[in-house]
């Protein structure tokens, strides 16, 4: 899955296409979910110096914070970050080197605002749990702010994710019940792990961007769910 929230199977032996399913959140191509044709919409094409609003914005929907699987629910787990955007496109002399420098506007793009998505304009964070086999969204969950971490599961039963708010979250990947919330005084900004010391389990985040460090909570439960 990347930017545009399209889930797209290929078949692993020869890279053919298999199936595309569309979360429905974005609004810049039309899917043929049985021939995975995409064609942008005329509308999406911009036009020098037209603003034009588009969904997802360039940060995308599901963008580095990584996705997880489980093979006992046969599901993927994916954290997403709902926003739009709208721009103005100028044209961009085609020269070497032209496309694009360290200072705005970068390749053409001037971003004049961002903003949420008409679907939840209250609340931009979900982390989806979607069944491989039928691209169907088992449970979500809704946050008012985005994710900040990638998605861990866990042979115990747990999907683990940071968000905005800050806090770190473990869901139980059947249901989609919140087993645990911890506040942080900093958001995860990495890749969770997890790991067991004389019989209690612990997960470990990185957290910060100016000033980085670990994050580590223990489970409440006895005993550890791996």
């Amino acid at each position: 899955m990347g930017k545009l929230g399209i889930l797209w199977e290929l078949d692993r032996t020869d890279g053919q296409f298999v199936a595309a399913h569309d979360l429905g959140y974005q609004n810049i191509v039309n899917l043929d979910s049985k021939t995975g044709a995409i064609t942008y919409r005329p509308e999406m094409l911009p036009k020098s110096g037209v603003p034009i609003d588009f969904c997802p914005g360039l940060g995308g929907l599901r963008n580095w914070r990584a996705t997880a699987y489980h093979p006992e629910t046969q599901a993927l787990y994916i954290p997403l970050s709902l926003g739009c955007q709208q721009s103005v496109f100028k044209e961009v002399e085609k020269v070497e080197g032209g496309g694009g420098n360290t200072v705005r506007p970068y390749a053409g793009e001037v971003t004049v605002q961002s903003y949420a998505h008409p679907a939840s304009p209250g609340s931009r964070g979900r982390l989806i749990a979607m069944d491989i086999d039928t691209g169907r969204v088992i449970w979500e969950h809704i946050s008012s702010r985005g994710p900040t971490s990638a998605a861990l599961t866990t042979a115990g039963g747990l999907v683990i994710v940071a968000d905005g708010q800050p806090s770190v979250k473990a869901f139980d990947v059947k249901t989609g019940r919140l087993l645990l919330e911890s506040p942080m005084t900093i958001a995860g900004v990495g890749f969770p792990i997890s790991f067991a010391v004389k019989g209690r389990q612990y997960v470990a985040i990185p957290s910060g961007n100016t000033a980085p460090g670990i994050s580590v909570f223990a489970l409440p439960n006895a005993g550890t769910r791996n």
